[in-house]
């Protein structure tokens, strides 16, 4: 089966079809004996699954029967051609899409070699009634024009994705103006892999002009603000906007454009290359009902001024629910990039709680990452849920003023997130040079997540962060190095681990990746009032060790221990569940008063939750 079939989104009366052919058939009780007596609405199904000229090799000269379902039909056809493809596509365009083009609802390209031998073979016109969504991959920039033109004449194109390799000799203004006059389009993309700063995107603002219909469009290619709010001005129906690569133009026009864009609720520039008085400007003209935000960029400082960023949301997007933020400050790992302490606490304040969006500072290899995100599941997250902390699910898109409070309240109890994400660093890299540099962050910042991904990261430097986070609440690791545990020798890293175990506040613990049973008891040790812990599965000795080890501890070492989470992902085997039940009635046999009392287990997903009653 082709996947590209089932991605398709504007087929809803194909949908409605079928739906209503499984209705029809669940209702009828069958028996069938041979593969020929089942129900026409079952083979309908079968065939939405296949290549439609594969349909007609296997199925056409069967019986009468076929013959007939296949020939009178009047089921969509969904075709996708490729080189790939044992037959030719010469004789696919002879024998199914030409005699056939009054049911095709969707067609798709490959590569340029397809596109050109349909056009040959086929002309696209009016006589393809139901012709939904088109897919060019590939289209070579000397045939975009004229097929744009033919696409016109089509009273049903919904969806229009098209890929060019070379734009040096289009204006791509014109396959704008070619795109917003087919008459009913609602989702266009359109990447232009080589398109430059020279191209142009300008489309003239005419009193006159038609608007287009479209209400998706992914621009991907580079865009400066002028071009693209001449674009917005000819789309007022736009709901979703995601443009690649947001520039600013060398010279800045002197004619103003008025946008008006009611429907306008999706923005993302994943790439933004433009100062932030430049952007400031531009959301103004599109931010009325802007509901989901998300931009990246690391050109202009002045987009960690928190202050600036309250003001543009309270007056100008009011709607904001969700606020993807990612700011970049590169360096070479040197001593004079520090991170920028006000920042990184300034965006931890009651105006960002109450939205619920949360703060996160990465340390990359060569990159300072200052980024605010909405609240979204995570590992610690399925926790709460399991353990009924979190007790009602809110679209965030559809998020009012009057249940703000009550999310307020919920994070209130658990106090701001702030997370600080360590990762692209080799242990020896991240040594005490760096650990000094960070230190002054540490301790201004009141980091609550901590996540070192990092392989076989040493005992020691562990210790050390840990340190310098008290306010540590999870902690996420990808793994330890076993052999640094040696330093446990050191009376001074001795005197810190008893120190880092005394003072810290750690709850819930992660390993991502598959750890010895030596790693997972010193982190025991290292975190009394841990809450959650959570593994990758292993092996069934490893399980009874570690399982073994809590039911010793429980009441001792670890008082608060009541989960524990087995990720499974990877693993066939149905009868772990089983095996943790032999194991905990082994275990009681010897711990019968403290040992997983009143205990439950439950596979969610891809993790398995043991939990217990303290």
């Amino acid at each position: 089966m082709n996947q590209s079939k089932r991605e398709f989104n504007f087929g809803h009366s194909t949908n409605v079809i079928i739906k209503k052919l499984r209705t029809t058939f669940d209702k009828q009780i069958l028996s069938p004996t041979c593969f020929e007596y089942l129900p026409n609405e079952l083979f309908y199904e079968i065939f939405d699954y296949l290549d439609p000229y594969d349909t007609d090799q296997i199925f056409l000269n069967l019986n009468i029967r076929f013959k007939n379902l296949l020939t009178y039909s009047f089921l969509p056809l969904k075709i996708n051609l490729s080189n790939k493809l044992n037959l030719s596509i010469e004789e696919r365009c002879r024998h199914v899409i030409i005699p056939n083009k009054h049911r095709l609802l969707s067609l798709h390209f490959n590569d340029p070699l397809c596109i050109n031998t349909f056009f040959i073979q086929c002309n696209i016109d009016s006589s393809f009634s139901r012709l939904e969504s088109i897919i060019l991959n590939g289209v070579l920039e000397e045939k975009i024009l004229v097929i744009l033109f033919y696409l016109n004449t089509l009273s049903r194109l919904f969806s229009l994705t098209i890929r060019c390799e070379k734009t040096s000799l289009l204006n791509i203004a014109d396959i704008y103006r070619l795109i917003f006059q087919l008459p009913v389009l609602k989702f266009n993309k359109l990447t232009l892999k080589s398109a430059s700063d020279s191209s142009n995107t300008l489309i003239p603002v005419s009193i006159n002009v038609k608007f287009s219909t479209i209400e998706y469009l992914i621009i991907n290619m580079r865009c400066n603000v002028d071009e693209i709010t001449s674009i917005l001005y000819h789309t007022p129906h736009l709901r979703h906007l995601s443009c690649k690569q947001l520039y600013q133009a060398n010279k800045i026009t002197g004619k103003e454009v008025l946008l008006t864009l009611p429907h306008l609720i999706y923005a993302s520039f994943p790439h933004c290359l433009v100062t932030f008085d430049v952007l400031e400007v531009f959301i103004k003209k599109i931010s009325a009902q802007l509901q989901v935000l998300r931009l990246v960029t690391s050109h202009d400082e002045a987009y960690l001024d928190v202050n600036r960023w309250e003001r543009l949301i309270k007056e100008y997007i009011p709607h904001l629910c969700k606020f993807h933020f990612d700011y970049g400050v590169y360096h070479n790992g040197t001593s004079d990039v520090i991170p920028d302490h006000e920042a990184n606490t300034q965006f931890t304040s009651t105006f960002w709680i109450e939205r619920q969006w949360f703060f996160k500072f990465t340390d990359k290899l060569n990159c300072f990452l200052y980024s605010i995100h909405p609240i979204s599941k995570q590992w610690f997250n399925s926790y709460e849920q399991i353990m009924g902390c979190v007790n009602q699910k809110t679209d965030e898109c559809t998020l009012k003023s009057n249940n703000i409070s009550s999310s307020f309240e919920i994070n209130q109890a658990c106090g701001p997130s702030i997370q600080m994400i360590i990762a692209g660093y080799s242990p020896s890299t991240w040594n005490t040079f760096h650990l000094d540099r960070m230190k002054l962050c540490f301790q201004v910042i009141p980091f609550t997540h901590l996540t070192i991904h990092s392989n076989k990261i040493p005992l020691d430097l562990v210790l050390k962060i840990i340190h310098l986070l008290p306010n540590i609440i999870y902690l996420e690791i990808d793994s330890l190095s076993t052999a640094s545990f040696k330093c446990l020798e050191n009376k001074d890293i001795i005197t810190m681990f008893h120190s880092v175990k005394t003072n810290n506040r750690i709850r819930k613990v992660k390993f991502n990746n598959q750890v010895e049973t030596i790693q997972i008891r010193t982190l025991m040790y290292l975190c009394p009032r841990m809450e959650y812990f959570e593994m990758i599965y292993t092996t069934k000795n490893d399980l009874e060790n570690i399982v073994g080890f809590i039911s010793m501890k429980n009441s001792t070492l670890i008082p608060h221990l009541c989960c524990l989470s087995l990720c499974v992902r990877n693993v066939v085997n149905e009868n772990i569940i089983e095996n943790l039940h032999a194991i905990i009635d082994f275990e009681r046999l010897f711990y019968s008063q403290q040992a997983f009392r009143d205990y439950t287990i439950q596979w969610i997903q891809d993790k398995i939750f043991l939990q217990w009653k303290l």
